[in-house]
Order: structure tokens, then C-alpha cells, then sequence
């Protein structure tokens, strides 16, 4: 009986704190969702992006915001705020593949990720993005940029 009650009790007190958390991850981005970085994007969408440096070496990655510009891509982490860009012309490709393959790095993920890869000052840089409809973002970068899966 204690047992039994032991289990109820636990089993209830992980669903309040999931639902806790799942209003605040939707309270953060909403907030974002205002950031100046996002103005006057094309497409926006919530997402992920499990890692990335700026040229700069700090890390970018975390859940947030990915953009599509004309100009560039940005990504707005939720917190700490801080934003991630990408130019449009320095793009070299843009995939959607079912791993995360990187030096030292090889992760297969559940969801498909949209992979970008560019050149950033003579450097080959890649990093990958979880977000709910891969194929609308991937058609929205190709219809300017016109790279080819």
C-alpha cells in the first residue's frame, strides 16, 4: 500500500513539474519572440540548436528562435539572450539529414535537423537546427540563395 502510494505520488509530482516547465519554456520564447534580432525576418520558428560557436569562440547554442532573413539567418537563444548569424551569401549548403556529424562529433537524432554549412572567413563551418517544419525552413534559405540539397 505504501508502495503504491509512494508511486502515485511521484508519478504526479514529474507531470506538475513537466507542465511547469513547459509553460516557462513557452513564456521564454514568447519573449524572444519581440527581440529586435527577429524584425522584419521571412520565416520564424521555434527550435534548437545543439551547438555552435560565433567566430568570436563563444557558444551560441541552446533552444530559441531561427530566422530567416534576406541577408542572413539569425538564431536567438532564450537565455542567455544572445543572437547567431549566418550570411546568406557565405552559405554552402543547407541539408536535412538524420545525424549530427561533426569532428570529434556524431550524433543520430530522432527528428530530422537542418544542417547549414558556410565559409566563414576561409573557415568550413557547419551547425545543425531541430525545428518543427526542416523542409519549410530549407525552402524558404533555397529560394533566395537558389543551393541545391
Amino acid at each position: 500500500m505504501k508502495i503504491g502510494l509512494i508511486v502515485v505520488v511521484s508519478v504526479a509530482g514529474v507531470l506538475v513539474l513537466l507542465v511547469a516547465l513547459r509553460s516557462m519554456i513557452r513564456r521564454s520564447l514568447n519573449a524572444v519572440s519581440d527581440d529586435p534580432e527577429l524584425a522584419g525576418a521571412l520565416l520564424t520558428t521555434p527550435g534548437n540548436m545543439p551547438g555552435g560557436q560565433r567566430s568570436s569562440g563563444t557558444s551560441v547554442g541552446g533552444m530559441g528562435i531561427l530566422a530567416v532573413h534576406r541577408s542572413h539567418l539569425t538564431f536567438v537563444r532564450v537565455m542567455p539572450r544572445r543572437a547567431f548569424h549566418i550570411q546568406r551569401r557565405a552559405i554552402n549548403a543547407v541539408t536535412i539529414e538524420r545525424a549530427l556529424r561533426a569532428p570529434g562529433r556524431y550524433l543520430r537524432a530522432r527528428q530530422p535537423v537542418l544542417m547549414v554549412r558556410w565559409d566563414d572567413d576561409g573557415v568550413a563551418r557547419q551547425v545543425g537546427f531541430f525545428v518543427r517544419d526542416p523542409q519549410a525552413v530549407l525552402a524558404e534559405i533555397e529560394r533566395d540563395t537558389g543551393h541545391d540539397r
